[in-house]
């Protein structure tokens, strides 16, 4: 072996020379491509049917710079622009996207999401991501999810399904669909225990999913905000947090927001 003066200059040399070089930074192939600040929205045509959501990309995006992708799922009867009234994007810095569902018949023609994993807004995410994919320049590994109610449901499918694009997620009173799941995911929810909508058992059920998941042991620590608890001895890089209420119903909180955008940027 040699001295470690040597093995020193040799590395020195290495860099001087460009033969030794640090690991490229993952990126989607948008990394280049000039792009405009601004919220719009894109429409685009997923198994013969037209499908919209609103994109926000801010004035700090760069297009050579792999950033942040955030998904925001909706509530039922709710929109786009619905869920980004709750201005998380302010505090979470990346680019945005607020898919609309379609109208289902089986809800009075209200808004709501297909919850098959092989179903329609699964193929609309999909189709969502390759474009996104392909005009931003976008870190793969910091590409998250939050969604309420029904919207909270949609997400939790995301992260089972589609686990290796989803590093972490934020549910506001939603639920875990049945679907198979494969891998870990950083999570975070909220809660109440008066919840008439979505009841705090399928809540804590979604959580005890992911506890398990990540490999969290039963102890936690309180968080910011209270009475939030995050869980001890998850997986290196993962985590998930808990806020169960004693009341306050089916609603997105005063300090839901902010507290979603303080743990999604995280990663």
């Amino acid at each position: 072996m040699l001295p470690s003066r040597q093995r020193v200059s040799l590395l020195a040399l290495g860099l001087l020379l460009g033969m030794w070089s640090a690991p490229a930074l993952a990126q989607t192939a948008g990394c280049g491509l000039p792009a405009a600040p601004g919220v719009s929205t894109v429409t685009l045509w997923v198994n013969g049917v037209q499908r919209s959501y609103v994109l926000s990309v801010p004035s700090t995006y760069h297009p050579t710079i792999p950033g942040r992708l955030v998904f925001a799922w909706h509530g039922l009867g709710g929109s786009g622009q619905t869920i980004r009234s709750h201005n998380v994007e302010y505090g979470l810095a990346g680019i945005s996207v607020y898919p609309n569902a379609l109208p289902c018949p089986q809800f009075g023609g209200q808004t709501c999401w297909d919850l098959d994993p092989m179903g329609q807004d699964i193929a609309f995410y999909d189709a969502m991501l390759a474009q996104l994919e392909a005009q931003f320049c976008i870190n793969p590994q910091r590409i998250m999810d939050y969604g309420f109610s029904f919207g909270g449901a949609m997400t939790n499918l995301i992260a089972c399904v589609r686990q290796r694009s989803t590093r972490a997620v934020a549910v506001d009173a939603g639920w875990l669909p049945d679907a198979g799941c494969d891998g870990p995911v950083s999570y975070w929810a909220e809660h109440a225990d008066d919840d008439q909508a979505v009841s705090i058992t399928a809540g804590r059920a979604a959580k005890e999913f992911w506890r398990n998941m990540d490999s969290c042991s039963t102890a936690t620590t309180p968080v910011w905000p209270s009475p939030c608890v995050a869980y001890t001895g998850c997986q290196s890089g993962f985590a998930v947090t808990w806020c169960e209420l004693p009341q306050g119903g089916h609603t997105w909180y005063t300090w839901t927001s902010q507290a979603i955008a303080a743990f999604l940027s995280q990663y």
